[in-house]
């Protein structure tokens, strides 16, 4: 009899986990508290077409996704954004992100940067990242970005990049949570301008370290779920797990609704905050899982009709810096611009733009007064009337973004401590593996890898 595997959680890492122990030859079981699979992975509907209201696109520098769609025979549908060159907006201005890696440069000559921030300070940002290195221990991204490339890369770079894609300052984050790897290299170089280039791939154009599939994510779930109902993947949605028990190696699981099921492996694929409850009796990873910080985010996604967003003003969207107090949203994405396969499906002067709220964790309600907020935010950013605004669609992802302190890593690795206690039990998300899909689907790997899958 072939080996019981349960996994709790249905968004993208519990997905690929299910879908991983399947090919092993595990009997899987799969818990998901919702109705959905797919967690921050979700379709909506507006102006007659299906977009992403959640994760749109992933990172291309570690091929971890690609390994999975390539598996699921998806290649043939992958995208790459056709406007791939972002704006931040900060004091009125906007500029164009330089080619780098969370708003940190890899080429500090470059027009974009001087633009940015002038060419007195992009003189001393390559005159400070020539220094012999002088850090002697992983810091957060502002102490390693200020020391290396000076204030101005800092407030008028990265500051927008890191408030716009974690809603956190990035003074509060560890770089090694945001960005593993990088801190070695830069000392390894002697120059954080060449890790980024390095890591990133010196000849990407600025945009190009993402993708996408043509119709939207989703897909990718759509074909995991597919994968699963064919292998005998038992998936149980509506059915959030209460507990877990484990005595002499087996894991007993109890779901609401459901008899108990018992499991040689164990994967738990929830947010940290949930996680811990449910492993409630797992007492001192429990207690370490529960100090990892998430906040809310909020989407307003809008239907526009109006030629003036034809020349994609801010390519494929804008970073609403801190310092920027005319707009609430902390960054816009032109949908229609950034991916060709939407454009093509809306008629001439028709756009769709997607709004973010959570700038440093608070989230407006998300109510009318939100829809309210957005039609003002769209109609400053993109200079429209607010009767171009045909719908505005909103979407609620309470607890989804993982703040990674300062002692993340620290952190990270007193779950590791703990979690060896428990034989064949991964633990999976974005609590873990970080917020995007790349570096969850790479966490995946590692820890099943880990429990000898």
């Amino acid at each position: 009899m072939s080996e019981t595997a349960v996994v709790v959680g249905g968004g993208i890492s519990g997905l690929v986990a299910a879908y991983k122990l399947a090919l092993a030859g595990k009997q899987v079981t799969l818990f998901e508290a919702s109705g959905e699979l797919g967690g921050l992975i979700k379709p909506l509907k507006i102006a007659g077409i299906t977009v992403d209201a959640g994760a749109e696109a992933f990172s291309t520098v570690r091929p971890d996704t690609f390994k999975i769609i390539e598996a699921l025979g998806l290649h043939e549908q992958l995208a790459t954004p056709a406007a791939a060159e972002a704006r931040i907006l900060s004091n009125g201005r906007a500029y164009k992100i330089p080619q780098g890696m969370f708003g940190i440069p890899s080429d500090l000559t470059s027009h974009a940067v001087i633009d940015a921030i002038g060419e007195s300070a992009a003189a001393e940002a390559r005159r400070l990242d020539a220094q012999p290195w002088n850090l002697s221990k992983p810091t957060t991204v502002a102490e390693l970005v200020s020391t290396r490339m000076g204030d101005a890369v800092l407030e008028q770079l990265v500051t927008p990049v890191i408030a716009g894609v974690h809603a956190s300052q990035p003074a509060l984050l560890g770089i090694e949570a945001v960005a593993p790897g990088l801190f070695a290299l830069a000392e390894n170089l002697g120059s954080l301008a060449k890790a980024v280039a390095q890591l990133r791939g010196s000849s990407a154009k600025p945009g190009a370290a993402v993708a996408s599939l043509r119709g939207g994510m989703h897909g990718l779930v759509t074909s995991l779920t597919n994968f699963l109902t064919l292998t005998g993947v038992r998936v149980v949605k509506n059915a959030p797990v209460q507990s877990v028990e484990f005595t002499d190696g087996v894991y007993s699981i109890q779901a609401e609704g459901q008899a108990p099921v018992s499991a040689n492996y164990l994967v738990m694929a929830t947010p940290p905050g949930v996680t811990a409850q449910i492993l409630n009796n797992f007492h001192e990873l429990s207690e370490c899982l529960a100090t990892i910080q998430a906040v809310d985010v909020a989407l307003a996604v809008l239907h526009i009709e109006d030629e003036k967003l034809n020349t994609a003003p801010f390519g494929s969207g804008v970073l609403v810096a801190p310092s920027e107090t005319s707009v609430v949203a902390k960054a816009s994405t032109h949908v229609s611009a950034k991916w060709q396969w939407v454009k093509a499906q809306l008629p001439a002067d028709h756009h769709i733009v997607r709004l973010s709220y959570g700038r440093d964790g608070v989230v407006p309600p998300v109510d009318h007064t939100l829809v309210r907020t957005a039609r003002i935010d769209a109609s400053m950013l993109y200079g429209i009337s607010l009767s171009s605004i045909k719908s505005v669609e909103l979407v609620s992802w309470p607890q989804s973004l993982i703040q990674p302190r300062r002692n993340h890593d620290k952190l990270v690795a007193e779950i590791a401590r703990a979690q060896a206690r428990y034989p064949k039990l991964a633990l999976v998300g974005s609590g873990l593996g970080g917020n995007g899909i790349t570096g969850i689907l790479a966490k995946v790997s590692s820890q099943l890898e880990q429990i000898g899958n």
